[in-house]
């Protein structure tokens, strides 16, 4: 859990659940987006926020919440496919989603975007009821769902809630008589939006809907940083929603294995489900073409997080399929389901091993930063010191973070930018640019100031004394 990734990104939300829950600074919007302007929700900060309070701010804490969080979410949804198709069915799914190698990663990765997860899972099982009851009220949670992946990933949110709308449209096209419209359902769907969005809104009135103003004019005045041919979007969106469904899978051929078994087993017995699990793939199937085309749309760099945790919406359909398989009478098909399970639990199990029993220590992410700080902390210890700190984003939110933590809990005296003594600490990470350091070094270290002490960390992080002549 120490090489757990930590960034620009990881740094500056801590430090933000520290200010709510130390200081009560709340906040009504979230980090930003790739558009300038446009912010996701605050939600992502007040789940740190309880991680911080639970952990007391330990920065690996955030992780196990989050591992937590996102690992209650799969068990309850396999408790749901348990009673809905029965025990194997949602050992399969949660065997697959267990030994993804991306739903593995993200579940300890503190990001923003990946807290689209919890709520796909959400969304998938409000959908399946909605089918199965006709009940207006689970509107109210598929909206909901829909509104918490917007806050947490505002590019995802903006194509899936159009989806989602164009998804019930198409379903129900041959049914919708305009005269009989009823306000219930729209009143629960506006209602499931309304909560998620609230701080938003709240942001919205007390900046004079700035944001709001600047998503109109982006999507009427488009500026394209590396705008593309519509054949060439094509061609990056069709292998972007492929590369979603092979991040499964640890092995390609399994995943090309499984497709074809669950194309034909939905071939053959798609008939064998019930009316409303009918509608209920149905209706997933819409919802990616749907969000696929929608995404045509976007003609500048579409990045993978764009859409994090899409791999989710393809489980329904391997896992169903199946189910489907164990129940038909198709022998050689029950068979090939028996034969790549087993193969895909042991090249799985297989790999657990060996990551198991693997003594090799890699230190990234997390630790390497923790390790110059508390390097740091030992050379001065509970002295006043001065400490300036150069990495590639410029504003060293992980190392404040961690400075932060450590003064509090060990109290230590936080560092000074001014010299003291004469003498400051310098951390200087590398950089691909050079002329970045130079240009930074020229600026913050003065010219009558000498190197009196180095010492290299890592073989990419160095701690520096300085004393001022």
């Amino acid at each position: 859990m120490q090489n757990i990734p930590y960034t620009y990104d990881q740094g500056r939300d801590f430090l933000k659940a520290q200010e709510i829950v130390l200081y009560k600074n709340l906040t009504f919007i979230g980090p930003t987006t790739g558009i300038m302007g446009i912010y996701h929700g605050a939600w992502w900060y007040y789940l740190l926020s309880v991680a911080f309070f639970i952990f007391d701010g330990r920065p690996t804490g955030f992780a196990y919440a989050i591992c937590f969080f996102y690992s209650l979410s799969f068990l309850l949804f396999y408790f749901f496919i348990k009673k809905e198709l029965g025990f194997y069915p949602a050992m399969f799914f949660l065997s697959l989603a267990a030994f993804s190698p991306y739903l593995s990663f993200i579940s300890t990765f503190v990001i923003n975007s990946g807290f689209t997860i919890p709520f796909i899972l959400l969304l998938l099982y409000s959908l399946h009821q909605y089918f199965r009851t006709k009940t207006p009220f689970f509107l109210f949670f598929i909206f909901l769902s829909a509104g918490f992946i917007f806050e947490a990933q505002v590019s995802f949110g903006l194509f899936l809630i159009p989806s989602l709308i164009l998804t019930f449209f198409s379903l129900y096209l041959k049914k919708i008589d305009i005269k009989g419209i009823k306000f219930k359902p729209f009143f629960y769907s506006l209602s499931g939006l309304f909560i998620p969005f609230l701080p938003r809104l709240l942001f919205e009135i007390k900046n004079h809907f700035l944001q709001t103003k600047t998503f109109f004019n982006f999507f009427f005045h488009p500026k394209y940083y590396n705008p593309k041919p519509f054949t060439s979007i094509i061609e990056e969106r069709l292998n972007l929603f492929i590369d979603y469904y092979f991040k499964i899978f640890n092995q390609n051929i399994l995943a090309i294995a499984f497709f074809i078994l669950t194309l034909i087993i939905l071939f053959l017995f798609f008939k064998k489900l019930k009316n409303y699990q009918r509608d209920f793939l149905k209706a997933n199937f819409f919802l990616i073409i749907f969000i696929f085309i929608l995404s045509l749309f976007y003609k500048d760099n579409f990045w993978n997080n764009y859409l994090e945790g899409f791999s989710v919406f393809y489980l329904p359909f391997l896992t169903f399929s199946f189910y489907l398989g164990l129940k038909g009478k198709d022998k050689l098909i029950s068979v090939l389901i028996y034969i790549l399970l087993i193969i895909f639990l042991f090249i799985n199990m297989f790999n657990f091993y060996n990551n198991l029993t693997n003594k090799k220590i890699v230190e990234e992410g997390l630790i390497k930063q923790k390790k110059v700080v508390e390097r740091i902390y030992q050379l001065v210890g509970k002295n006043d010191f001065c400490l300036k700190i150069y990495t590639p984003p410029v504003i060293p939110y992980t190392y404040q973070y961690l400075i932060d933590y450590q003064a509090r809990i060990k109290k230590y005296s936080k560092p000074k930018l001014e010299y003291v003594n004469n003498r400051c600490f310098y951390i200087i990470e590398d950089d691909a640019y050079k002329f970045r350091i130079d240009r930074w070094r020229e600026e913050n270290i003065p010219k009558e100031a000498k190197l009196i002490k180095k010492e290299k960390i890592f073989k990419d992080i160095a701690i520096e004394l300085w004393e001022r002549i």
